[in-house]
Parts: C-alpha cells; structure tokens; sequence
C-alpha cells in the first residue's frame, strides 16, 4: 500500500504514503478558463462517487459534470508494487444527443505529475511532436522520468488519444514551484505542486481563436519547459464527445519496454472490478454484489483513505495565558468523512469507519489504529481534527485549525477493536490463525498507548461530582463539540460536577474493553511479567469497570423520576421555570434579535456563543465591529457571566434521544432493565425517537426538536443508527423484533433513496422526508449502511456489564 488514491481531498489524485511523494492528479474546466476543477467541492458536481474501489489495487471513479455536460471516469490499478496505471475518460454526460453538437460545450482535461521533495523532479525525457492518426483516433504519448525521494528514479509514460476530423488541442508546461516540506518552520508554505489549480492558472496565456461565425478566448497552458522542473502539466482539450481520454503509466526502477501499456491497463482494470465484486461477495454475501449501494458505500469509504503529514496547530496554556504551536511532525493514514467538505482525519468518526473497514480488511484496520495511537502527545491526549499539512489545513476555518490538548472525542476506535478481537477469536479454521496472532500482537503493542489515552481521559474529564463520574470539557451552552453530538442539549449552564451519560458509558466500556484484551493476552502469554504488571494488573481494568457501571445506576438515575424512567445526564445546577428544567435559551438562531423578534416575550437577544453575539438596531445578529461597536447595538452575554436570579435546583437532563441509548447501546444495560423498556418503547413503530426512516437523534415531543442548529436535534445519523439496530438485534425481546424490523427498513431507504435522488451518500437525513442532509458525498459513517444490509451487527468481544447490582467480572 504504498501508493494509492490518497488525496481523498481532490476529485482524482493519486500519491505515495512517504514525505516528498511523486504525485499524479486530475483538473478539468471550461476550454474559457472561467472554470477549473480541482479540489472536491459541495454542489460543483451532479455526483463524484467511486463505484468500485478495493482500498488497495483498483479504484473506478464515475464523475458527473451538469455544466460542462461531460462525464469523466477516472481508473487507478497497480500491476505490483512498483508499477502502476491511470487512465481518465472523458464522454458526453447522458442522455446526450451526438448529432446535436451545438448543445456540446468543448472542455480542457488537464493530467498535471511532479515531486515535492528537496532537489528531486520531473523532466520531460521524449515525446511525438505531432498527432498521429490511429484508426480511428488521434493519438499521441510522451515519456517522462525523475526521481521519487523514497522509491527512487521513475518512468511515466503518457497516451492522449481522441476521435473527430479535427486534431484535439494539445498543450503542456512545466515548472519549478514552491513546497513546504520544511517541517521545521512555524508557519510553513502554503503551496507545492499538490496545489494545481494555482500553477495550471500561472503557467496558462489567454489565445484568441477565430471562426467564421465566432471570435473567443480560450486558457491554454504556455507550452514553456523550466529547468530542473518538478511540476509538469498537460492539456487535451475537445469536445466530450470526441471521446477524450489520458492514460498514464508509471513504473520505479524500471524502464517501460515496446509492449502496448494501454492494453495492460484494460486488462488489469477488469480483474481488479472482478478481485473486488469477488471480495464483496466474501464479506457481505453474494447479494452485495446486487444492491449497487453496498458497493458503493464500501467503495466511498475506501477511496476516501488519504495519506497526510504536517505539524498540527495546538493550543497550549501557561496559567492564564495561551499560546498557540505547531507540535512534532507526525503522519496520519485515515479515511475521511467527506471528501468535499471534511478532507482530513476525525477521531470519531474513524472509529465508526473502522467497523466496516476491519470486517474488510483487517490490517489495513490495525494500520490506521496504529497511526492514530502516534498521534498521542505525552498527557495521552489524541487530537480530534487533525488537517496535517497546507492542503488540508487552508480547507479548515480558521477558528477551527487550532487544536485543544483539553479536549477530548469519543473513543470510539474501542468498537471495531472490540468486534475484531471478538471475530478472530472465535474463529477456529487455520486461515485465522495468522490474524489471530497479529491481533494479538498488536494488541500488546497498543495495550501502553490505550492505557494512556484511557488515562488522559480519566484525568481531564473528571467531574466535580463526588461520585467520579466524567464531563465532557469545553462545552458551552450551545455546544458541546468534544462529544462528538455538538448541538444536542445539554444543560444551558454549564457545571463542574455535571456529570454526562455517554462519556460516562464510553469510559466504562474502555476500561471493560481493556480488561478483556489484558485476559485474552494473558491467557496465550502475550505480555511479559512487567508488563502484565505494569499495563493490566495494576489498573485494574476489571475493577474500575465494575465501580464505572455500578455508578451508572447511582449517579444518572433521576429520582425525581419514575423507577421505569431512561438514564440521563446529571447537569446539576439549572435554572428552573414553573418549577421544570428551563431547555429554552433566551437567544435566537436565526440571526435576527430585537424587541420586533421576541423570545418569551422580551426582546430577542442573540447566540452568545456564536459567531455572531452582536444584536444591531435593525434587528440583525453580527460579530463584526460594525455590529458589536456601532451605537444602539447591544451584546449579549453568556449565561455564565449573568447575575442570575431565577429559581435554580439540581437536576438530571429532560431530554430524550441519543445520550440516553448509550447504556443499552454500548451494552452496559440489559434490554429487560426496567429503565430499558422505556427506550424499547420509544423505538416501536410511532414511538418518539421512531421515524420511517430510522432513529431520531431527539424525541418527537422535546421542546428543542428540531430547533436552532437542527444538527443533533431530531435528524438521522447512520453511527447511532448502527449502534441501535445492533442492539436491537442482540435483544431477544419480541418488541425488540418489532422496532429492529421497521427501523432497519426505514433507514436502509433513508440512506439509499437518497443516494438514488441526490447521486450522494449523505451526511444525516430528514426524519419527516427521508431526505439527505448536511455534507455530501458522506462516504464515512454512513457507509455502516453496507453492515446493516448484510445483517452484520456489532458483536463485540464482552459480555454484557448489564446491572445495577455487583457484578461478578
């Protein structure tokens, strides 16, 4: 896996996992210039989706262009480890009438390579100065070579090739261009030659073309070599319908020979659609390879694994002050959630990739895992955004660039390890036994570094609560990012000993989790005395998972509340209104403030923990000086710096939604709990986190649904859709039956309706409509709808910590 389609963050581009690599991309746009695709972007395309892609060998790309009506289709395979081919083709997008070519529009296909490394290039070694006339088609190829930082010297071999009685406009440039592979610098460079459509634009002149009926300006690149390049470019400009096509071959070490590299390619590009519709099969079932949404799904997720590398951008504090620095260089290999708008690792969201990407395959699993646990900084923290590098970083707003060593994300990489653990385990054919070994392995290897995290966690989440229960820190009365659910409500004031039920569940099913991988490592003396002793004897994982659950029932059991009552979130101190839980803020969320837009019958105010705090004479929110500064406005304060007179009492959380599933769906409470059958109930078909189309993140009859953000507060996310089903399905109650039949149908249609309207795996979905919002394509958790078509459930590798009483672990 050392090269592969790893810049999940451009439609096509293909890079090693080294510093430095040799790249290969993809631009395209209007023959004018006016339009030039690069970097994926939300809504520039009908559809951008990878219909077949193994993670490893193969990868096909269907590209759908509305405004320039054409159609690309983009293929990556590798013939070994150090030979590889490309090929990008260019058609009318259907239905398209060829005879009608005064609808067609003319685009430019730009194929740009380079390197980025130090001294090392690229340079132009030979090609046909003229078009050639083959068969039916204009043809002409190039040779380049260069060297690659890690891989050493390189052949790339170039084929352009187009029907029409008119040669195809042909055109290259080359350069030399800035990097930023100084990791030493604070603020490095933000451009190299993975930065295309800047350079393609830099080296392009503006030609005048005359016709009989039209005089235009069309983009071409200048046709200019530069010594000692390390970027190349190239332009095969037509009509879509001309059938356009690049192909690319590139090989280290070697030279390419006379045999006809186009052909191999063909040949190659259909074992590896036959390899991975094989593979399908394997994992899925046979009926994959009949639902074009499971290979979809698996395909998103894998072609969107990237290779990524940079000094991420911390916050660190002295005392009251703070200061922001870029720590050691690190590398992360990690799939995305989104191509288009989150082109970098989230620590949450991998965990849920990681259960489909372990049943695929499961060292590339452990790989990632492994990257991931690199990440930790001594305190045992793992950031939770990590945009290495200036390609991803220039993709994030600034506010959010900078990351917190305080605040934490879910461990949610415990659930595929915990399934896999659980699968090879259980496996008793020789096949497994060399994964079961790695497992093992790796297991003992991680074991230190899941220790620390754990302890990270149990360190700088800490409740004020006497209990010992957990918090999750940087939360505002807005948000609460960290637990990875930002808007779903929490309580408006925010306390040192609240106490959270989700994070309280993760840290019981980490200690849990570990307690079993200490006892399976023991039991096939895996670990040596010391460090049995020191990574599993004496933290007692097996202990403080009792103490943890056993304190699920003390601490979130509300006693205001009926015995049959869902656990819920302690939030302390709150301000009461008629004697209930005030949920309702006193700002609006839809940017307008004022005594002429009320809240409860006094003036409006706005978010103050937004962007935008500042309420304007005119009614407006901003947070701009003209709002904030300018005479009449008025700033609103957050609930923590008011005076506030209002009757207050300590109480637990009155919503209901995602936070109070936790327990059941982390299996730390059995469904016949009493305080289970309460969320059996709202899961039954009408029930009130029931829709037609899968769990609802918030009750039906919660005051907050669907209110302000409406991101957590009411629609459907497939991660705790999985979760849930799961449950459900581990659940031998007949009413468990009812509402795991009815919402894996809803959700199944939810997601792949969409996919068959919208052209996108989406990011959540509309739980009146079915309809997908948010991020698209959302090729990460969403693509857990492949497990749930296949009845693949979460299956982990404990038992169930599933009472109220002392346990006998």
């Amino acid at each position: 896996m050392t090269w592969g389609t790893y810049r999940p963050g451009v439609y096509f581009g293909i890079k090693g996992r080294h510093a430095g690599s040799f790249l290969l991309g993809l631009a395209w746009g209007s023959l004018d210039g006016k339009i030039l695709r690069h970097e994926c972007e939300s809504g520039e395309l009908q559809a951008f989706n990878w219909h077949e892609h193994d993670g490893r060998n193969f990868g096909r790309q269907i590209i759908e262009d509305q405004k320039l009506q054409a159609q690309l289709d983009t293929t990556f395979v590798k013939e070994d480890a150090r030979k590889w081919h490309v090929r990008v083709g260019a058609a009318s997008l259907p239905p398209f009438n060829s005879s009608d070519r005064s609808k067609s529009k003319a685009i430019s296909l730009f194929l740009y390579l380079g390197v980025e490394a130090g001294k090392h290039g690229v340079e132009l070694k030979s090609y046909d100065p003229e078009w050639q006339a083959c068969g039916e088609f204009w043809c002409r190829s190039l040779v380049l070579a260069g060297t690659d930082p890690s891989q050493g010297s390189f052949e790339a071999k170039l084929s352009f090739r187009a029907s029409g009685s008119r040669k195809p406009r042909w055109h290259r440039a080359a350069a030399r261009v800035a990097h930023e592979l100084d990791a030493s610098t604070e603020d490095p460079v933000l451009t190299g030659v993975w930065d295309a459509r800047k350079h393609i634009h830099q080296l392009s002149k503006k030609v005048a073309v005359n016709s009989s009926k039209t005089s235009k300006t069309v983009l071409v690149l200048a046709d200019k070599d530069a010594s000692d390049s390390n970027f190349q470019a190239f332009q095969l400009a037509g009509y879509p319908s001309a059938g356009l096509r690049i192909d690319a071959h590139v090989a280290f070490g070697s030279s390419f020979g006379s045999r006809n590299e186009s052909l191999v390619l063909n040949d190659l590009a259909e074992k590896g659609s036959q390899s991975f519709k094989q593979r399908l099969s394997e994992v899925f079932g046979p009926q994959a390879n009949s639902s074009e949404g499971v290979a979809m799904a698996v395909s998103g997720l894998l072609g969107g694994l990237g290779s990524f590398r940079g000094r991420l951008l911390a916050r660190r504090r002295e005392g009251t002050s703070e200061r922001l620095e870029r720590l050691p260089a690190a590398e992360l290999f990690t799939a995305v959630p989104s191509r288009a708008f989150f082109p970098r690792g989230f620590l949450w969201d991998e965990g849920f990739h990681g259960l489909l990407l372990s049943r695929w395959h499961p060292r590339m699993f452990l790989e990632i895992l492994a990257h991931w646990l690199e990440l930790q900084q001594e305190s045992g923290w793992i950031p939770r955004e990590v945009p290495l590098g200036a390609e991803q970083e220039r993709r994030v707003p600034k506010q959010f660039l900078p990351q917190d060593p305080e605040v934490a994300n879910p461990p949610s990489f415990l659930l595929p390890l915990a399934q896999l653990v659980n699968q090879v385990l259980s496996k008793t054919e020789p096949l497994a036994e060399e994964l079961r070994g790695l497992v093992l392995s790796f297991g003992a290897a991680a074991l230190p570094r899941l220790g620390a995290w754990f302890a990270f966690l149990e360190r700088s989440q800490k409740s004020a609560h006497p209990s010992g229960c957990y918090r999750w820190r940087g939360r505002t009365a807005a948000h609460c990012l960290a637990s990875g659910l930002d808007d779903y409500p929490r309580g408006l004031l925010v306390n040192e000993d609240e106490c959270h039920l989700d994070l309280h569940s993760w840290m019981t099913l980490f200690a849990r989790t570990l307690a079993k991988l200490c006892e399976q490592l023991r039991s096939r003396n895996v670990l040596s005395k010391e460090e049995d002793e020191t990574f599993c004897t004496r933290p007692a994982w097996t202990q403080r998972a009792q103490r943890l659950n056993e304190s699920l029932f003390q601490v979130f059991e509300d006693p205001q509340a009926s015995g049959t009552a869902p656990l819920a979130d302690f939030l302390s101190s709150q301000l009461l209104e008629k004697g209930r839980v005030r949920v309702l803020p006193p700002w609006r969320s839809d940017g307008r403030c004022g005594p002429q837009f009320p809240v409860a019958k006094k003036p409006g105010e706005c978010d103050p923990y937004g962007g935008a705090p500042c309420c304007s004479p005119s009614g407006w929110c901003g947070g701009s000086p003209d709002f904030c500064d300018c005479p009449g406005c008025r700033r609103s304060k957050k609930l923590e710096e008011r005076s506030l007179q209002q009757e207050m009492a300590k109480v637990h959380s009155p919503h209901l939604g995602y936070v109070s599933l936790f327990p059941l769906l982390l299996g730390l409470q059995p469904c016949d709990h009493p305080r289970a059958q309460s969320l059996l109930r709202a899961l039954q078909p009408k029930g009130e986190l029931w829709s037609p189309y899968g769990v609802m993140s918030l009750s039906s009859k919660d005051k907050l649904f669907r209110q302000g953000e409406d991101y957590w507060r009411g629609k459907i996310w497939a991660n705790l859709n999985y979760l849930t089903l799961s449950a459900l399905q581990r659940c031998p109650l007949p009413e468990a039956k009812v509402a795991f039949d009815s919402l894996k149908k809803g959700f199944a249609e939810a997601v792949l309706g969409a996919l068959q309207r919208q052209q996108y795996l989406m990011e959540n979905f509309d739980p009146k409509t079915g309809e997908g919002r948010g991020a698209a394509p959302f090729a990460g958790w969403t693509t857990l709808v492949a497990l749930v078509l296949a009845d693949m459930p979460l299956e982990p590798s404990f038992d169930l910590l599933a009472s109220d009483q002392k346990l006998d672990l």
